[in-house]
């Protein structure tokens, strides 16, 4: 197929309309779009269905341009096309899921960073109230909020730093599969680890 004969028009047709472009012929004319920018607009679209604020988390998220934004979409693009099935949705549809997805993974990834970059093993101060009712299995009050405190930083040491990850990560909102992809464990071990761990603080704090 020539697409380079193809308008603008007679490519973004196909794109939002054709459910039944062969396979064979996508990638071709996904490249094409992408040599003429005719994916950029959404790309950009894709991103702001990703993220509350599309520039805010260029600039302080991402910390790219819209260019180098653009770019990572193309790579998507050429990446994802060969999965799509024809009859079943448009190749732009098909796209901006793909995209969506993408962009929210590199989000998710950064702030992933962030977090395992403030996070040692020993940061007893990261530990919530919450933890605390966790371990003593029951609500406390101010004062004896203090004295637990003081108990979990003398008792923090019988949990290996894997244990104390585990903890830590579960405390700032992941779910278990995610601490067991983090901390490098099976995802059917991250509960028998937290598990564990938990066990193991009540054991040396006699709760």
């Amino acid at each position: 197929m020539r697409w380079h004969l193809a308008t603008n028009d007679q490519l973004m047709n196909i794109a939002n309309n054709d459910k039944d472009c062969p396979p064979s012929l996508l990638k071709e004319l996904a490249v094409e779009m992408i040599k003429r920018k005719l994916w950029d607009g959404i790309i950009m679209y894709a991103g702001k269905q990703a993220y509350r604020s599309l520039e805010g988390t260029l600039r302080y998220g991402l910390k790219m341009s819209n260019e180098e934004f653009i770019h990572i979409g193309h790579i998507e693009i050429i990446r994802v096309i060969d999965k799509f099935q024809t009859g079943m949705r448009t190749l732009k549809t098909y796209v901006i899921m793909c995209l969506i997805a993408k962009f929210k993974k590199m989000k998710r990834d950064i702030e992933a960073d962030i977090r395992r970059a403030n996070l040692a093993p020993d940061n007893v101060d990261a530990l919530e109230e919450k933890l605390q009712i966790k371990i003593f299995q029951s609500p406390v009050n101010v004062e004896r909020t203090v004295i637990n405190k003081i108990m979990l930083e003398k008792s923090w040491h019988v949990l290996r730093d894997i244990e104390k990850r585990a903890i830590l990560l579960e405390q700032q909102g992941y779910e278990q599969y995610e601490i067991a992809e983090m901390i490098g464990v099976h995802k059917r071990h991250g509960n028998t680890l937290l598990n564990r761990a938990y066990a193991k603080l009540r054991k040396q704090m006699g709760a």
